[in-house]
């Protein structure tokens, strides 16, 4: 259930075939428009095209703090996923959830997952390398540290153009405690003991990378049980193990999930919190800290009381321009806040028809009815988009790091750098948070060109049992 072993099921509304309009638009049914066969306690999900054939498949891991279970993959055939996974993990867990990236650079997505509870000496996170369009059916890399992780991330801190695991401890309902830890990739092979770790032991459940000062470099932001929201500040590659920033509205809260992107459309990322209230100290809500000069607001500027609050996601739904919020929580309806030009509104634009126990929330294109393709030239100094054809004088020191102007993509599809097209083991990426980061700084231009949707379908996974689901956009 996200963590809990709370056993009482609520009972799940009858799905309507209603559709309903989004400020004029018609988005998403009200009721599911597909729903996997297989029951687990499906935890983290993600849509990633595993097979490299243009469709995205639906990988998920199940267990949470339930059942020893295995992850699953659902192959997407020309636009229609299959309902029971066809491919299964030998090995099973206690799963939290997973991270997609291409961790080896041979060009296949592999898949991180952590285990939420690894009792009995078990790694806190794995990796399945993709072989030529199938995972591993047991994990090729495990941590060498035995510790519970509730969600890991990949992202390029030290700048050299691969991806680094970025994976938080917990135990919220107990008392252990670990340090928060970044295992580096070198040639394409993770280590297996971390060489950062924060000198601090919070239960810091979800951490992300993300470049909060729009300083080139990511920084990695934390949220946690008992704890406050922080920032561990990177310079030039190198990322502080002590906080440098926290919120100050709660000391206490039982934050699970977090997401990143502009939502006040001032071209920074901004952070969406939940915070559970399932453990004391918890508000019951989703809160937004809007980025202001090199960190957050110390308190939330926008929120929503939702209870048991867990899964977040952001994405722009309506193809206004602005990024949009879906949200879930245990034993509740979907919510989706359409962006306006003021920000956030103070109650969803759309709700779900059968409450469920959300986990994760995630888009992609499954069936390919929105794809589009889009190019950037970038500022190599600022990383901002500026016209196709303009030149700019270098005044300082280019960048590796660079944002696209969609959130979500679907996939990079060429980077040229200095006239030249670069290979994709020069340059790593992250789909989800639209960035990608190059091994070395351009010299003078960069211009990426990606693929991306206007008609993102949503995922969720559902830990109660009652299957995955997915909602196509209309």
């Amino acid at each position: 259930m996200g963590r809990g072993s709370i056993q009482k099921h609520l009972p799940v509304l009858a799905g309507l075939l209603a559709v309903v309009h989004l400020q004029g638009q018609t988005i998403y049914k009200t009721s599911p428009d597909w729903r996997s066969t297989d029951q687990h306690y499906a935890t983290g999900g993600q849509f990633a095209d595993l097979n490299n054939d243009g469709w995205p498949d639906l990988v998920v891991s199940n267990g949470n703090d339930m059942r020893r279970e295995p992850l699953c993959v659902y192959i997407n055939k020309k636009g229609i996923l299959e309902t029971s996974p066809s491919w299964i993990s030998d090995d099973i867990d206690e799963h939290g959830h997973l991270a997609v990236g291409d961790v080896n650079k041979d060009g296949w997505l592999d898949v991180a997952v952590t285990v939420l509870v690894a009792d009995g000496g078990r790694p806190g996170v794995k990796l399945y390398l993709n072989k030529h369009g199938t995972l591993s059916r047991t994990p090729d890399w495990i941590s060498s540290n035995s510790f519970n992780a509730w969600h890991c991330a990949f992202g390029d801190p030290d700048r050299d153009g691969d991806l680094d695991l970025l994976v938080g401890s917990t135990d919220s309902y107990g008392s252990r405690r670990w340090p928060n830890f970044i295992f580096f990739n070198n040639n394409g092979v993770l280590e297996s003991s971390p060489s950062w770790q924060t000198t601090d032991t919070l239960n810091l459940d979800h951490m992300e990378f993300c470049d909060v000062d729009d300083d080139g470099d990511q920084d990695v932001v934390a949220i946690g049980s008992g704890t406050s929201n922080w920032i561990y500040r990177n310079n030039k590659g190198v990322i502080r193990k002590v906080p440098d920033w926290h919120s100050t509205d709660s000391m206490t809260q039982f934050a699970n999930t977090l997401a990143l992107g502009d939502l006040t459309g001032d071209g920074r990322r901004d952070l969406i919190v939940s915070d559970n209230n399932q453990m004391p100290g918890g508000a019951g809500l989703f809160k937004l800290y809007a980025a202001t000069g090199r960190s957050f607001t110390p308190t939330y500027s926008w929120s929503y009381d939702a209870g048991m609050v867990s899964a977040v996601a952001l994405a722009d739904l309506n193809n206004d321009g602005r990024l949009d919020m879906a949200t879930g929580a245990w034993w509740d309806k979907v919510h989706i806040f359409l962006n306006t030009s003021s920000g956030l509104p103070a109650t969803p634009t759309w709700d779900s028809t059968p409450s469920l126990v959300a986990e994760a929330i995630f888009f992609g294109d499954v069936n390919r009815d929105g794809l589009r393709t889009a190019k950037e030239n970038k500022d190599i100094v600022t990383g901002k988009t500026k016209a196709l054809h303009s030149l700019s004088e270098i005044k300082s020191a280019p960048r590796s790091l660079y944002y696209l102007d969609r959130q979500p993509i679907e996939k990079i599809l060429r980077v040229v750098v200095d006239g030249k097209p670069l290979h994709s083991s020069s340059y790593c990426c992250n789909l989800v948070n639209s960035w990608i980061s190059l091994k070395t700084p351009p010299a003078k231009s960069i211009v990426i060109t990606y693929q991306h949707s206007v008609k993102l379908d949503m995922g969720i996974t559902d830990w109660e049992n009652n299957g995955n689901l997915i909602y196509y956009h209309q």
